[in-house]
C-alpha cells in the first residue's frame, strides 16, 4: 500500500445527495469495497470557478481524497473515474511526490512562476536551481490539468 493523493472535479449540476453518493462510491473504489480497510481523508474544497471551461461547463466541485492504495488498484481506479459522466478531471498522484517544494494545490503561489502569456518563467530567471524547476513545472501543469491555472491568460 502506498500513499496516494486523489483529486476529482465533479459536475456543479449534481445535487447534494448526488454528490454524496458519489464520493461514497469513489471511497468504495478505493477501498476495493473492502469495509475493513482503511477509509481514505476526504477534503471538500467546495464549489469553485475552472480557470477554463471543460466540456463548456465553467465551474466544479472539487474534492480531494488521501488514501492508502494498493498500485495493482490504480488502473481499474482510473478506468472507473474515466466512465463516470459526473466526474470532468481527476488526477491521482503518489503522496511523497505532490509534497515537495512546490505543490499543486497552492495554485496562487505558482501564478508567480507564470508570465502574462501563461507560459512558465525559465530557470535563469527564478533563480531555481533544476530539480526545483523540474519539480516547478510538474507543479503548474497538474494545477493546469486540474483547470486550476489557466492555459493562456485571456
Amino acid at each position: 500500500m502506498r500513499d496516494y493523493e486523489l483529486t476529482i472535479i465533479i459536475q456543479p449540476d449534481l445535487d447534494e445527495e448526488g454528490r454524496k453518493a458519489l464520493i461514497a462510491q469513489v471511497t468504495n473504489w478505493i477501498t476495493g469495497g473492502d469495509e475493513n480497510a482503511p477509509q481514505p481523508a476526504i477534503n471538500e474544497w467546495g464549489q469553485r470557478q475552472l480557470a477554463y471551461a471543460i466540456n463548456k461547463i465553467k465551474s466544479g466541485y472539487y474534492v480531494l481524497f488521501d488514501a492508502g492504495i494498493n498500485p495493482a488498484q490504480i488502473q481499474g481506479l482510473e478506468r472507473n473515474l474515466f466512465y463516470n459522466d459526473d466526474i470532468l478531471r481527476y488526477l491521482i498522484v503518489r503522496a511523497d511526490e505532490a509534497t515537495g517544494n512546490y505543490d499543486y494545490k497552492q495554485f496562487n503561489a505558482l501564478r508567480d512562476y507564470v508570465t502574462e502569456y501563461g507560459q512558465i518563467i525559465p530557470r535563469r530567471r527564478n533563480r531555481v536551481s533544476a530539480k526545483q524547476q523540474r519539480n516547478l513545472a510538474q507543479a503548474i501543469k497538474r494545477a493546469r490539468h486540474l483547470a486550476l491555472l489557466p492555459f493562456v491568460v485571456d
